[in-house]
């Protein structure tokens, strides 16, 4: 859930994929190689304050909770009459109440740990291979193993244990090796570039985000993100810059809105009302409902409570649509969230101002500037943005010479996948001329589903013509 609030917000967007170009990392390392790897991990895990201080002791804490008991070994940070700090094994910092999980504490032998660590065998696949999610449980759990090793590298190193350091690190390489077979995709080039990528700030409160007001989450998002840009060697440190800036955008106009009453709004003209609801399609919040599929704003009903500014918007029609070209090539974030498949984070996507609108310039145009190259494609994500704006620019030229009727009969005669929702809204708004067009366009389409579209606007028409071309279909078909 965490990845998720996450990624709606902009701070992660799943784009730190890794690339077909990257090379497996060297079967071995040289001691200088090592060391070099060793003081780019320290950079790392210091850039987050994942390092132990000078002196800083390693416990074992027995906590227990009614029948449940658990152990965790880590750094202490601070200890009080009521809580216990410490810098856990897998990186996390924070407190445990003594009181309500009834914690014990004991010092323990850091060097033991890992030496344990070091000495445990290769578990089996243990899960069956046809459940869902299973594979990216286990990639899960190797990409975990590699940084992990790589933390207790960087701590071991810290500590003065030079040895145990480098003995981690060959740990660390062989899983990144590992990670392959899991995966079937190549690992990153270096250690350090892999963890670094998989290296992030604290956030202790990023489970309470949820409900909160998209304002204060946005600020949150952009300190996030601040922090996470100072982690040296991450791949994707420009995409960070990037939603940095994004969120900068979104704030300042935040700060500068000024929200308008009910009886306001309703008083606004078109052009007023497209302003308004563009500002708040930033709080626009729709996940995708059906997988393989796509996070479609026009038709996936947001949260409970909250408007459809993308529905409002579609409403107003043509004349807002130069306000939405504006928009097509516009990479701030939205609530909104698509996704390859629910069990896999990495294909998670937050939707931006430029995907939303290329969804509501198609549904008031009829017209399609964006064709999708995978399921998980969206117009910003395939950087389509600016191509997109083009191609809208140019029909809304083209409807402004030509009209509307004109564009229509245009549109429905070619006989494509735009062609029977231009057929529809033909039908009803100017049925004089709208046999000829339908013919064509039912003659001219090569797809089934568009064919019998057709047909059925076709029948809705009063013309005598209609009942001869629809004998001349039937016997067609035969």
């Amino acid at each position: 859930m965490l990845a998720l609030l996450l990624l709606a917000f902009g701070i992660v967007s799943g784009e730190s994929r890794s690339q077909p170009d990257e090379k497996q990392p060297k079967a071995s390392l040289s001691v200088e190689e090592q060391d070099s790897e060793l003081s780019k991990l320290c950079e790392i895990f210091g850039s987050v304050d994942k390092l132990p201080a000078k002196g800083a002791r390693w416990v074992e804490i027995q906590a227990h909770s009614g029948e449940r008991a658990t152990s965790i070994s880590g750094w202490l940070v601070r200890e009080s009459d009521s809580e216990i700090h410490v810098l856990t094994e897998n990186g996390w910092k924070g407190g445990i109440d003594k009181k309500q999980y009834a914690a014990k504490m004991r010092d323990a032998d850091f060097a033991e740990f890992c030496q344990n660590l070091l000495a445990e065998k290769k578990k089996p696949f243990a899960a069956d291979p046809n459940e869902i999610g299973a594979y990216q449980r286990e990639r899960a759990n190797v990409d975990a193993a590699v940084v992990n090793a790589a933390r207790l590298a960087a701590w071991a190193s810290t500590v003065g244990n030079e040895d145990l350091a480098r003995q981690l690190v060959r740990r660390a390489l062989d899983k990144l090796r590992e990670r392959r077979s899991y995966s079937g995709l190549p690992a990153r080039r270096k250690l350090h570039e892999f963890v670094a990528g998989e290296t992030s700030p604290h956030s202790e409160e990023g489970d309470s985000w949820n409900g909160q007001d998209p304002k204060v989450v946005r600020i949150k998002s952009l300190n996030w993100n601040r922090a996470l840009a100072k982690v040296p060697y991450r791949p994707d440190h420009d995409a960070i810059l990037a939603r940095i800036r994004q969120l900068e955008s979104l704030i300042a106009e935040d700060k500068a809105w000024k929200e308008p009453s009910k009886e306001e709004l309703v008083e606004m003209n078109i052009k007023q009302k497209a302003t308004y609801w563009l500002h708040h399609l930033r709080d626009l919040d729709v996940i995708q409902t059906t997988q393989p599929g796509r996070c479609m704003v026009l038709i996936d009903p947001p949260r409970k409570g909250t408007p459809n500014s993308a529905v409002e918007l579609m409403k107003l029609g043509h004349e807002i649509l130069p306000q939405i070209i504006a928009h097509l090539d516009d990479d701030r974030p939205t609530r909104c969230i698509g996704y390859w498949r629910f069990y896999a984070p990495e294909g998670f996507y937050t939707l931006t101002y430029g995907d939303c609108c290329q969804q509501i310039f198609e549904g008031i145009a009829l017209h399609t500037i964006y064709d999708r190259a995978s399921t998980s494609g969206y117009p910003i994500r395939d950087g389509q943005g600016k191509q997109c704006k083009k191609r809208a620019e140019n029909w809304w030229q083209e409807f402004q010479t030509k009209g509307e009727k004109q564009v229509l009969i245009e549109a429905t005669r070619r006989g494509n996948r735009d062609s029977y929702l231009n057929a529809e809204r033909l039908v009803p708004k100017f049925p004089e001329v709208a046999f000829e067009p339908l013919r064509d366009g039912i003659r001219a389409a090569k797809e089934g589903w568009i064919r019998s579209s057709m047909l059925n606007y076709m029948r809705q028409l009063k013309d005598d013509r209609v009942v001869e071309f629809l004998r001349e279909q039937a016997k067609a078909e035969k």
